[in-house]
C-alpha cells in the first residue's frame, strides 16, 4: 500500500486503510490503463489507417481504451473534487496541489483543471510505483543481511518512536 505515500505529497489526502479512495483509486486506474497497453492489446492502426473507421462495437480495442480513459478521468476528477471539499472547509496541507492552486506555479503552468488533475494523477501513479519499488528493494536487501536489520530497527525507532 504505497499510494497513500505518493496521495499525501501530491494531493495532501492519505488512505487510512485499503477501503479508502485514496489508497485504492491509484491502482484502479493503473490496472485498467496497463490493461490497454498489453502487447497485442491494440492493432496497428498507425501502420494500417483503416482500423479506425471500424465501429466501436466491432472493436474491442477502442472500447477498452475509452473505458481506460474514462476510469483514469472519473479517479483524478473525483481526486480533486476531494481536494476541493477539503480547501472549502479551510484545511491548507503542505503538498504539490496546494502550491499550484494557490498560485505559488500556476502561473508556469499553462494547464487547464482538466490537464492538472491528470498531471497530477500521473505523479501520484509515478510516486506509488517507485516507492513500492523502493520499499521491497529495501525489505530484500535487509532479508539478504539480516546483520543490518538491528541497525535499521533503530534508526527507525529514534525517528519513528517505539510506540507504533
Amino acid at each position: 500500500m504505497t499510494a497513500p505515500v505518493a496521495s499525501t505529497v501530491v494531493f495532501g489526502h492519505r488512505g487510512p486503510d485499503a477501503n479508502n479512495f485514496w489508497a485504492h483509486a491509484v491502482y484502479n486506474a493503473m490496472d485498467s490503463y496497463n490493461a490497454s497497453l498489453e502487447v497485442g492489446a491494440n492493432p496497428p492502426v498507425d501502420e494500417f489507417p483503416f482500423l479506425q473507421w471500424i465501429p466501436d462495437s466491432m472493436a474491442y480495442w477502442k472500447r477498452r481504451v475509452k473505458g481506460s480513459f474514462k476510469c483514469m478521468d472519473d479517479t483524478w476528477n473525483e481526486a480533486r473534487r476531494l481536494v476541493n471539499v477539503r480547501r472549502r472547509k479551510g484545511i491548507k496541507r503542505d503538498c504539490i496541489i496546494e502550491s499550484i492552486l494557490d498560485g505559488e506555479r500556476h502561473g508556469e503552468l499553462e494547464l487547464n483543471d482538466h490537464q492538472l488533475n491528470h498531471f497530477m494523477g500521473v505523479l501520484v501513479e509515478g510516486g506509488a510505483d517507485t516507492t513500492a519499488s523502493a520499499m521491497l528493494t529495501s525489505v530484500m536487501f535487509l532479508a539478504m543481511h539480516p546483520q543490518y536489520q538491528e541497525k535499521a530497527r533503530k534508526e527507525l525507532d529514534a525517528v519513528c518512536g517505539t510506540s507504533r
